[in-house]
């Protein structure tokens, strides 16, 4: 990580994921997710596992799509 930005980490209820089986498969899906590029899914930096625990960490957005739509903010096409 290392940018010295804000994140957002996001932990995972261990009753959600109650055993080693839903935990890796989990974590598969978040290691997928970590490659979407798009404005509307924040980065992945970091994800794993503490105890019985999985946890996310993401970037933390300046502004919501929303308060950037009413501040007038054009987006690129790209990013639309």
């Amino acid at each position: 990580m290392g940018s010295g930005g804000k994140v957002r980490v996001r932990v995972i209820d261990s009753r959600l994921v109650p055993d080693a089986g839903a935990r890796k498969s989990l974590l598969k899906q978040i290691k997928a997710a970590q490659k979407v590029r798009h404005i509307g899914f924040m980065p992945i930096l970091e994800f794993g596992e503490h105890e019985d625990s999985v946890y996310v960490v993401t970037e933390l957005p300046e502004a919501t799509l929303g308060e950037r739509i009413e501040r007038g903010e054009r987006l690129d096409e790209k990013d639309a």
